[in-house]
């Protein structure tokens, strides 16, 4: 079955279009039922951002997903080279999470993860965007916030997150990588992600529960 779904004209959301094209037409037509075809543009409009939240939600931990992020982190690299404006990205794996799995069974990971996404809900202020990056990482885009500010930052979530009580009784920890504009002088979208990435796995190599920030090497 293929819809005619109703088009927007703002050309910025292309990408949602482009997203959208990752559901079958099965979960699009389960969407679209709700829509009373003869109601015209208004019911369109509602529908339009049932699937738009479909798009850029995730849906375990109703955090924005990883195809959002990707486009408010190009909107944040641009304001930089535009407007000089400082934006850290800081990615976090949660350190025990698969012998949570292996060990209590999924329902119990699952939990930990929407009890992690509650603590990046709590201490993220208005602006700024957690989301579930895909398995058990999240990242989290810090608008106008420098270096020091994102390490403050990181530090809070840690903290949280070790005295948190689960459900399941484990003790859970997390790892942190951070990259900052224009601290770490990689003024691309994809070069931000990959210098947290690598300062993340600095983390996890020092032994976990640890915070670790992407410094410039000489030779950069």
């Amino acid at each position: 079955m293929k819809l005619a779904l109703w088009q927007p004209t703002d050309e910025s959301d292309q990408t949602i279009r482009e997203c959208l094209h990752d559901f079958g037409d099965d979960v699009l037509a389960a969407t679209w039922k709700g829509a009373d075809r003869t109601g015209g543009v208004r019911e369109d409009q509602q529908a339009y951002a049932r699937l738009k939240e479909l798009a850029f939600k995730d849906d375990l931990t109703c955090l924005h997903n990883r195809h959002f992020f990707s486009i408010r982190l190009e909107e944040e690299v641009s304001r930089h080279r535009h407007r000089k404006k400082p934006a850290s990205v800081v990615l976090l794996d949660l350190d025990n999470l698969k012998s949570v799995n292996d060990d209590l069974g999924y329902a119990a990971g699952d939990a930990t993860l929407r009890g992690m996404a509650e603590i990046l809900l709590k201490h993220t202020r208005a602006g700024n965007l957690p989301c579930r990056y895909g398995g058990d990482r999240f990242a989290v885009l810090l608008v106008e916030t420098s270096k020091a500010g994102a390490r403050l930052y990181a530090d809070r979530i840690r903290d949280a997150l070790c005295s948190r009580q689960f459900a399941h009784g484990r003790r859970v920890t997390a790892s942190f990588g951070i990259a900052s504009l224009p601290e770490s002088a990689i003024p691309s979208a994809d070069g931000l992600i990959q210098a947290a990435d690598e300062a993340l796995y600095t983390a996890k190599r020092a032994g976990k529960n640890r915070i670790a920030v992407y410094e410039v090497k000489p030779h950069e």
